[in-house]
């Protein structure tokens, strides 16, 4: 079985892109085989848990399916093998790509940025550049940064096109492992699921743990080549990373993410261990069965406040520092919906939101710990939102839009910082 390190910390989500993929890799013989062209995948399955940590219920469910902007189209080439010595990847975007920023170097004849706070052989280092039609970054570990500066000079690359990569070197520790180029856009279910404790009325405290899943692309991505250099890969090719925000995230080679994140008490390894090996897809009907189990604790816990505006009833529910935003539609006999955004799964603020399709209408509210209510704004000032609803109750602050046709996004708006949504995508069948 696999043991995974995980670290039991706070943390907070951060929503990556991803998309589908055309992936090169080593036959026995050592040639380049591709890998098949990117699986047609017209609805993904959405993943998620079936056996949640033991004492812990459903808080909270959200779903998407949707391609994400491809930011990151391009090549990667993986050289060497970071779990057993020097590895470099070799990322090659359009221009304008952009890269880390450091200390001025010269990199195959142009001026380049490098980034080696510690030159260590164990330490990641990083250098762009902009090279013909392409902006080129790598990052090495296992070499000091005059090692992985001398393989840059030496490697040559396949053709006048520098988004064509390098040519694979057929000496040294170096050779071509892995090699992926990301040019289309490919369908992707993401969930995002809130587990905490079981707790008698009134309590508060306890464990917290927030799961992530993105469905498979059918092949790597480049989020699982970039975990590569920095994670740890096991015999199945899973690779294991930790974050600069204490989150863990197992990348699979066909391009399945689950990512887990715990707040309040330590959660046992071996609960998490056995909710991450249950992860397995699930049918719409399932999903919607875990919803309401969601709601269904929603409406279960404190209210915090609530405001009567027109087109619906928003209340403020949660436990401590986890709060959600629920609706109530008139003449909908009390039924509840809840959620929260994304970047809010852990909680930890007073200014919260949430995106909503209910009978087929999309409503966007927003609730903040202010005498101002928040903003609700379109993304495309060519189509704008109708007037938002908006009202104050005992030191809360509540917004709420209806959301019109064509409108492609919208944006909610507090003093401490901002929220957005694209639009959703059931309502575009």
């Amino acid at each position: 079985r696999r043991r995974t390190p995980w670290l039991l910390a706070a943390a907070a989500v951060v929503l990556v892109v991803a998309a589908s993929l055309v992936a090169l890799r080593k036959d026995d013989t050592g040639d380049d085989v591709k890998a098949g062209d990117a699986t047609e995948i017209d609805q993904p399955d959405a993943l998620v848990p079936t056996r949640p940590p033991e004492g812990m219920e459903l808080w909270s469910l959200s779903s998407s399916v949707g391609s994400d902007p491809v930011s990151v189209a391009g090549r990667y080439q993986l050289f060497g093998d970071p779990c057993s010595g020097p590895a470099m990847l070799v990322t090659f975007l359009p221009p304008g790509g952009g890269g880390p920023s450091g200390e001025p170097a010269l990199v195959r004849g142009q001026f380049a940025a490098l980034y080696a706070p510690v030159d260590q052989l164990e330490a990641e280092k990083s250098v762009s550049w902009s090279e013909g039609d392409a902006s080129v970054s790598a990052h090495f570990t296992g070499m000091t940064k005059v090692e992985g500066l001398a393989f840059l000079e030496e490697v040559a690359l396949r053709s006048d096109r520098v988004q064509d990569g390098f040519e694979p070197p057929s000496t040294g520790p170096l050779q071509l492992t892995e090699e992926i180029v990301q040019p289309v856009q490919q369908p992707r279910a993401v969930v995002g699921l809130v587990y905490g404790d079981r707790l008698p009325a009134g309590a508060e405290g306890g464990r917290r743990v927030v799961v992530e899943t993105k469905s498979a692309t059918g092949q790597p991505d480049w989020q699982y080549m970039q975990a590569r250099i920095g994670g740890s890969t096991d015999a199945d090719g899973v690779v294991t990373f930790v974050d600069e925000q204490s989150r863990t995230t197992l990348f699979w080679p066909d391009g399945r993410q689950v990512t887990i994140s715990t707040t309040g008490e330590a959660v046992d390894s071996a609960d998490i261990d056995r909710m991450v090996d249950s992860v397995e897809p699930v049918t719409d009907a399932d999903l919607a069965r875990l919803r309401d189990d969601a709601d269904r604790w929603a409406a279960g816990a404190p209210l915090v406040a609530s405001s009567d505006l027109p087109s619906a009833t928003v209340e403020l529910r949660g436990v401590g520092d986890f709060l959600l935003v629920c609706l109530r539609l008139p003449g909908s006999a009390g039924a509840i919906h809840c959620g929260i955004h994304p970047a809010l799964w852990t909680g930890g603020t007073s200014d919260v939101a949430v995106s909503l399709v209910l009978d087929g209408e999309w409503y966007v509210a927003a609730v903040a710990n202010s005498a101002q209510p928040p903003s609700l704004v379109s993304s495309d000032g060519a189509r704008p939102l109708p007037a938002s609803e908006s009202a104050t109750t005992d030191g809360w602050s509540f917004a709420l839009v209806h959301v019109s046709d064509g409108v492609p996004g919208v944006e909610a708006g507090f003093p401490s910082g901002s929220l957005g949504w694209g639009r959703p995508t059931e309502l575009d069948p």
